[in-house]
């Protein structure tokens, strides 16, 4: 989802760009594009914050703190004694 979003980003900013160009002055389909991109950016936006929240609720987990700070919390450390972020676990 992230390279998609920053894809998206890039695009837009291109179509953007390119819709100012004298090359394409008079033409509809360089804006359209932009629209369509605007549009389909902001769905992806959405999905993704919907796709946090739900699984946030779902595990029980702060996903947006672990986006933040790298840290996830995770139940149990295999042959550990009790919980530990996923950066630990990774680094046993």
């Amino acid at each position: 989802m992230t390279f998609a979003l920053w894809s998206l980003v890039l695009l837009l900013a291109l179509s953007g760009w390119v819709s100012r160009w004298d090359l394409f002055w008079g033409d509809d389909w360089p804006i359209v594009i932009h629209e369509i991109l605007t549009i389909v950016l902001q769905v992806c936006i959405v999905t993704h914050l919907l796709g946090v929240i739900a699984s946030s609720l779902l595990e029980r987990q702060n996903l947006v703190r672990a986006m933040v700070d790298g840290r996830k919390q995770v139940d149990e450390v295999p042959g550990g004694d009790g919980p530990a972020s996923a950066a630990e676990v990774t680094h046993r």
